[in-house]
């Protein structure tokens, strides 16, 4: 029988909006609206977000449903970008005789031709590099007729030598979807961006933007240590934690224990943080060819480490993207909702904070716990929860009366509230 009063907390994309980052729609948003500087795979990303947006809602206006509603949120549309991405070892694909003309047109963009014409655009002859775009080739930039030339034979000659042979120096080998695959890449640098706080700003800044997250740390000298699980990529729990005064409480993942032992562990105290869709900053690697077993490194954003698209990078991002599919085998995911599991039979009280209730997998552990103990109690705080309360959390009000509340409120406001 778990202690009376242990409590242990489940945060979702709504916990972290008012540390500034933004929710599942807001991110969607901003990641197809991102500003950049026309780099040939910037601007391919861009046809691959309009092309997934516009096409999802068009389907939702087939569905009867409001095409207009802004309601494509980040995982629809990372889901949409990898399933195209991964289209030809789709089981169906043998049956599709003819894709999307859209799709056929973004393959038609090889990235071989962006990746040559980077490298030949560099002619010794002039003192710089010329912008790789095709735009900065011509009488405006100040080269003469016979180097333009010049560098239109380079490229032919760069070109042909890549049909003939496959290989370049410097250029990549491509297969028919890569373009997908670099598209996918570029969208994950900018979630990084978008959802990583950068954490050499001054303290004073960063705390103004994690301090309301700190009044959850007080459980942790009551119970011996405090179990929050996450669904978000971001670090505002890791900075709150390092910033709390007057003294930093520890905050452990579990992943560099489990690197070396290939399972979860808890420090005896502090705070005990489960990221269940894994980490911005975790980075997969393979400790052992043979038995492919995956190591996890935290050294840094996926922005800041990661090539923007990484063919020749060596890791892989330790994230888990798509609705009803983030039971990702590899990597510790399958360990990390295991221990979610303990951790809340461990517990009599769940707070959820900002979290929708779309995950099938997280919704079934919940239920779970609620319903095998009378003693137990769940609290739901979304702003619009009372309004838009999801089918997910109605099904457990109505097998758990009495013991499901909700608050409609924002996270600062709530936990001001719970936690004066």
């Amino acid at each position: 029988m778990p202690p009376p009063k242990r409590e242990m907390f489940l945060l979702g994309a709504g916990a972290s909006v008012e540390a500034g980052i933004r929710a599942s729609l807001g991110l969607t948003d901003a990641i197809a609206n991102f500003k950049h500087d026309d780099e040939p795979e910037d601007l391919i990303a861009d046809k691959v977000v309009r092309f997934v947006l516009g096409s999802r809602k068009m389907q939702r206006g087939v569905e009867g449903l409001d095409p207009l509603k802004n309601d494509i949120d980040v995982e629809e549309l990372f889901s949409a970008a990898t399933a195209l991405r991964d289209r030809h070892q789709n089981l169906i694909a043998p049956f599709v005789s003819l894709w999307h003309d859209e799709i056929r047109s973004l393959d038609s963009y090889s990235s071989i031709e962006t990746d040559i014409l980077t490298d030949v655009l560099v002619d010794p002859s002039v003192n710089a590099p010329i912008k790789s775009r095709p735009t900065g080739v011509g009488i405006s930039s100040g080269l003469s007729v016979e180097q333009v030339i010049g560098l239109i034979k380079r490229f032919i000659s760069a070109y042909s030598t890549h049909r003939k042979s496959g290989k370049i120096i410097g250029v990549r080998s491509r297969r028919k979807a890569d373009v997908f695959e670099d598209a996918t890449d570029v969208l994950l640098h900018r979630l990084s961006r978008l959802v990583w706080i950068d954490e050499n700003e001054p303290n004073d800044e960063l705390l103004k933007r994690v301090r309301y997250l700190q009044p959850l740390f007080a459980a942790a000298k009551d119970q011996g240590y405090l179990s929050i699980a996450t669904l978000n990529y971001d670090n505002t729990i890791e900075l709150a934690a390092r910033l709390l005064q007057p003294k930093p409480i520890t905050c452990e993942t579990g992943v560099q224990f489990w690197n070396n032992n290939g399972r979860l562990d808890r420090a005896p105290d502090g705070l005990y943080l489960l990221k269940l869709h894994g980490s911005i900053n975790w980075h997969f690697t393979r400790a052992n060819e043979q038995f492919v077993r995956y190591v996890v490194c935290e050294d840094g954003p996926w922005h800041a480490v990661a090539p923007k698209t990484n063919a020749r990078y060596s890791k892989e991002p330790g994230i888990v993207f798509g609705r009803g599919n983030k039971l990702r085998p590899d990597g510790p995911f399958l360990d990390l909702l295991f221990e979610f599991r303990n951790e809340l039979d461990r517990s009599s009280k769940l707070t959820v904070i900002g979290y929708g209730f779309a995950d099938d997998h997280i919704n079934e552990q919940i239920r779970r716990w609620l319903t095998s103990d009378i003693n137990r109690r769940l609290i739901a705080i979304s702003p619009s929860i009372d309004s838009h309360c999801p089918k997910a959390l109605e099904r457990m009000k109505g097998t758990a009366p009495g013991r499901v509340e909700t608050m409609a409120l924002g996270a600062k406001d709530a936990i001001a509230k719970l936690y004066p």
